[in-house]
């Protein structure tokens, strides 16, 4: 099962967006009736209150008109959204579950606002782990709008990847990025993500490499590994090692020349790895220094330099980590005596 909070992550965002971009209603959609004068003004201060961050102030004054009995079904609705945003920011999840599902369950929203509810009740659904809950809403919203919405697409693919089905999320996750020029770098992270999956790497590559050219993927270590690693896998290493040369030498941590390492080590590269792990380990910011220590051992090993290999070798043994491969390591050094 996929990381829940990174599938969050991508439904919060899409909230942010969903105000404006979600709706793929027909011409002659229906329309919510307008909130008659005195809900018009409470649903207007709530929304205030949560433009200044005040949620506090912004539920009192949604509990106090959702206690009116003057309250129609649409009004109702509309209260039941506001506070299920509201409980959205405040990253109380079920129960903005719980005020999208009663909201919608009224019947009395018009198509537009009915289709923003269902989108954000699906998001949060994949935000809580609830998959299957959140295909059956988007998968009904996606044929309500009869051509789906790029944002609908890929929130089902996003459930769909997090359910390990990664054959059904590409198709919705190419169809999404196809549709939106401006596909956010989430999109193409999970479109890059689905085509390593699915065997096909070099498309992977140029989803990644087409995003950091038209600036929509940050030019990261998170990044360029990701792109080293696609080329990686599609059978040219030059080009991985170019991205990662080119990554380590703007990084002012360790982490590219690491990864840049690893992959000199695959191939053989003894030198140049060494070099590139010296490099990661002068700048410091690993999660595991061990590791370099490790590899760096290893490089120096089959370089001959036996001194040096054996100093970096002994760093690597004192850590639980990486304690067993460097003492067989350090085993193969006493053999050559």
């Amino acid at each position: 099962m996929r990381n829940a909070a990174r599938v969050l992550g991508c439904a919060l965002l899409a909230l942010s967006l969903a105000c404006t971009s979600v709706s793929s209603a027909p011409k002659r959609a229906l329309e919510t009736p307008p909130p008659r004068e005195f809900a018009a003004r409470a649903l207007g201060a709530a929304q205030k209150a949560i433009a200044a961050n005040d949620y506090d102030q912004a539920l009192a004054t949604l509990s106090k008109l959702q206690a009116s009995s003057k309250l129609n079904d649409s009004e109702r609705a509309l209260a039941l959204g506001t506070r299920a945003f509201v409980e959205t920011r405040q990253k109380n999840y079920p129960a903005a579950i719980g005020h999208y599902e009663q909201a919608l369950a009224l019947h009395a929203l018009g198509d537009a606002d009915s289709q923003l509810y269902t989108y954000n009740l699906g998001q949060l659904y994949i935000g809580t782990q609830r998959y299957d809950d959140a295909i059956r809403e988007l998968d009904g919203l996606a044929q309500r709008q009869g051509t789906a919405s790029p944002e609908v697409e890929i929130g089902l693919a996003n459930a769909y990847w997090a359910k390990n089905d990664g054959a059904r999320a590409l198709p919705l996750a190419e169809s999404a990025v196809a549709k939106r020029a401006d596909a956010p770098e989430s999109w193409l992270r999970l479109l890059a993500a689905l085509y390593l999956e699915q065997g096909q790497p070099a498309k992977a590559a140029a989803v990644l490499e087409r995003g950091l050219e038209e600036g929509r993927l940050e030019p990261s270590t998170k990044t360029y590994d990701a792109l080293a690693t696609a080329w990686f896998k599609a059978g040219d290493p030059a080009r991985a090692e170019a991205v990662l040369t080119r990554a380590a030498g703007s990084a002012t941590d360790g982490r590219a020349d690491l990864r840049l390492g690893q992959l000199l080590i695959e191939e053989k590269k003894w030198a140049p790895a060494a070099t590139a792990l010296e490099s990661a380990l002068a700048k410091g910011g690993l999660a595991e220094p061990a590791t370099a220590e490790l590899l760096l051992g290893i490089a120096r090993f089959e370089l001959g330099d036996f001194a040096d290999a054996r100093t970096a070798l002994e760093k690597a043994a004192a850590s639980d980590k990486t304690r067993a491969e460097a003492r067989e390591w350090l085993e193969a050094l006493d053999d050559r005596k």
